[in-house]
């Protein structure tokens, strides 16, 4: 497939972003496919360029180490010691990987197609008119398709990790500023964030106020700065108010997908506990369309075992990928 991508405006850093927090792009490439609910919506457009090839998909989920054929010269003992760059800085995807790749850029994609922002139903959703509790301010709310929920598992160590730091490289800019595009100046206010991804191991414990917290301090992380928070600081808040502030952040960052790793450590005890969880994903992901990919060990497999068949059918609807056995 040739790729016709065009210059169709250009990405400025705010001088309150910190970009070794947010790595920008010096200007944005919108690509046309020839399918209006891609090309007419800046979200999808900006992306990488959506491509059947599958050696350009490995390209840009691989990650070399610097190597200089000079380091040949090296006396062995510093030589030993540059092999750690495989540890650090070498990945190269196997079949599987490409495949959880292509799905969840397929969801990323499908996911954005009902949130164009430039579009009058985009706009009712970034202000929050389909919530319910809005619907009487609008007649005729728009529809947002349903996002999806996954869950990749595997024993420690099988490169759970590594596979979702991959995507996110593949996924181009991790935060993107849209100043033009298709002759509109500022299409978005706000910069769009494609890839919210959090890793739980300094959680233990953490339900919904905690998961809230942490994704918030991790928009805060690529926007250099602290607005999102110290919101959740608020004891008094409840579970409502949590959920709600969250929705907020993804609506108005136009986030692409939510990614939590190491999600064994996020608390499940008790069945009060998992439904509770369960219905905020949901939650998320129906309100939103916004994909929720889970990452966790084999301790997170009891998800599955859920006595609600519809709880279960709905937390694989986006797939079920094991890594190693």
């Amino acid at each position: 497939m040739t790729d016709t991508s065009k210059i169709c405006g250009e990405c400025k850093t705010p001088s309150s972003l910190d970009q070794t927090q947010a790595p920008l792009e010096s200007s944005v490439y919108y690509h046309t496919y020839g399918a209006p609910e891609m090309d007419d919506n800046p979200l999808i457009a900006a992306l990488p360029h959506v491509t059947d090839d599958e050696k350009e998909v490995t390209r840009r989920l691989m990650m070399k180490p610097q190597f200089s054929v000079d380091e040949r010269n090296l006396p062995n003992s510093i030589r030993v010691i540059l092999l750690s760059r495989l540890k650090h800085h070498f990945y190269y995807p196997s079949q599987l990987d490409v495949s959880i790749y292509k799905k969840v850029e397929e969801q990323i994609i499908s996911g954005y197609c009902t949130r164009n922002p430039v579009t009058p139903s985009g706009q009712a959703i970034l202000h929050g008119l389909g919530d319910e509790e809005n619907k009487h301010r609008r007649p005729c709310c728009p529809e947002i398709c349903a996002g999806t929920i996954s869950l990749l598992y595997g024993a420690s160590g099988r490169g759970k990790t590594a596979l979702l730091n991959a995507i996110t490289r593949a996924m181009g800019s991790v935060m993107i500023v849209h100043t033009h595009f298709r002759g509109q100046e500022k299409p978005l206010l706000y910069p769009q964030i494609t890839v919210l991804k959090r890793n739980m191991t300094d959680q233990p414990n953490s339900m919904i106020k905690g998961i809230s917290k942490v994704l918030a301090d991790r928009v805060d992380e690529l926007l250099g700065v602290d607005d999102y928070g110290p919101i959740f600081m608020d004891k008094s808040m409840s579970r409502t108010h949590y959920v709600s502030e969250l929705r907020r952040i993804i609506r108005k960052h136009w986030i692409g997908i939510v990614i939590i790793d190491a999600f064994e450590h996020v608390s499940l005890a008790g069945t009060k506990g998992k439904k509770e969880l369960l219905n905020v994903l949901d939650n998320m992901r129906d309100e939103l369309g916004v994909p929720i990919l889970l990452a966790s060990t084999y301790e997170c497999s009891d998800l599955l075992s859920m006595p609600s068949l519809r709880t279960t059918r709905r937390l694989i609807d986006g797939g079920v990928y094991e890594l190693g056995s």
